[in-house]
């Protein structure tokens, strides 16, 4: 929490406002290496759940067709990375577009082009 309220300061922020569901970017081994995984492992085991419905941008490989052109230990640093976010109680869709799945998503973002933006409703909040 005192992350999110630093990073409020920041960036000017005059409040956290409530949130319904939430999009994870970091899931990728390639990009994220060691450190996240061993900060995962603890908040594994701290009992550590998200709090809304949660879903995580895709993962540097697709096991179905390029798993065999990794090295095994690549493979199984992704599978942790996945694995964790699942015991933490994040739905694994793997894709960064959130708004292909259950409506909850749409409460909060709208798409514009290709990426995705605050409503007007939660700017204004």
């Amino acid at each position: 929490m005192r992350i999110l309220v630093r990073l409020g300061e920041l960036f000017g922020a005059a409040k956290l406002i409530p949130i319904e569901s939430a999009h994870i970017s970091g899931v990728s081994h390639k990009t994220l290496e060691m450190a996240p995984i061993d900060f995962f492992e603890a908040l594994v085991e701290a009992n550590g759940k998200m709090q809304v419905p949660s879903t995580v941008n895709p993962s540097s490989l697709d096991p179905e067709y390029l798993t065999k052109r990794f090295p095994e230990n690549y493979l199984k640093k992704q599978s942790r990375v996945i694995k964790l976010y699942k015991k933490m109680g994040v739905t694994p869709t793997l894709t960064c577009t959130p708004l292909s799945f259950p409506n909850r998503f749409l409460d909060q973002f709208q798409k514009n082009r290709s990426s995705l933006f605050l409503s007007d409703r939660l700017s204004e909040n």
